[in-house]
């Protein structure tokens, strides 16, 4: 029988879609998840998915392995 942690860390590392749950793999951090989440020079927006997780995540330099993070929706307003 595989334990929960066990079976979240398989979807560790795959891109979603926002909004979505990730799972964060090993050496992810918020800048580097927001950079493939939402773009190329959108690193900035680890402060909107820093807020949105800001029960788990008390620390946005301190994310582990398995755990799961919510990535907003981002919507550019033209």
């Amino acid at each position: 029988v595989a334990t929960p942690a066990a079976v979240s860390c398989d979807a560790a590392g795959t891109v979603v879609s926002p909004p979505g749950w990730y799972v964060v793999r090993s050496g992810d951090n918020l800048w580097s998840i927001a950079e493939r989440h939402y773009g190329a020079g959108h690193g900035w927006l680890y402060q909107a998915v820093a807020r949105a997780n800001r029960r788990g995540v008390r620390n946005p330099n301190w994310i582990m392995p398995c755990q799961r993070v919510y990535l907003p929706a981002y919507g550019r307003r033209s």
